[in-house]
């Protein structure tokens, strides 16, 4: 949390597995407001920066692409230092099983590595956490219940010191922003 030029501000780390529409959820956490035209998705490759501006905030937003995330591990120790808030983006649509799997096991280890870098324990700061059911516009996606379970959050909030909130949305339809920027505000 800081001051940017009389505006409040702070980062957030975004991650998730490949396709699940980090970026473009950042893009369209952008341009709110706007009569929004969504490009073709275009995989991310490394990370991006980019800065999402509101009336009285900025938030920089790191967008780290999924299928590089364990890539640039080497880094995680100079990015995650003193991160408070991470947001999780899965896709919620039917036929992504296996990538739920594999975006449990994403926000467990960037979990592991901020507590270790930050020494967090018990008694310290908590590690705020959004998880972005995305696609929700999709036949049969799946429930919070089951996206719960999926993600082992029981498991996780027996071990981790972090306040946990989950929204489900669709940068399509925009449904759900409104409560992504929300959580957002409330960061800074």
């Amino acid at each position: 949390m800081g001051n940017c030029f009389g505006r409040k501000c702070c980062s957030v780390t975004v991650i998730g597995p490949s396709g699940s529409g980090k970026t473009s959820l950042v893009q369209r956490l952008q341009s709110v407001g706007t009569d929004y035209r969504s490009l073709p998705p275009v995989p991310t490759i490394g990370f991006n920066i980019e800065s999402i501006e509101l009336k009285r905030y900025i938030i920089t937003v790191w967008d780290y692409g999924g299928g590089y995330m364990y890539k640039m591990r080497s880094i995680w120790d100079e990015h995650f230092v003193n991160i408070r808030a991470l947001v999780l983006v899965v896709d919620s649509s039917d036929g992504a099983l296996a990538r739920i799997a594999q975006a449990r096991q994403m926000l467990w280890d960037v979990l592991d590595n901020i507590t270790t870098i930050n020494n967090y324990n018990t008694n310290t700061r908590v590690i705020k956490v959004l998880v972005v059911a995305n696609k929700c516009d999709l036949n049969r996606c799946l429930t919070m219940a089951q996206l719960y379970n999926e993600l082992a959050i029981d498991d996780l909030l027996a071990k981790r010191v972090i306040q946990l909130k989950f929204v489900q949305a669709s940068v399509v339809n925009d449904h759900g922003l409104n409560d992504i920027l929300q959580w957002l505000k409330k960061l800074v």
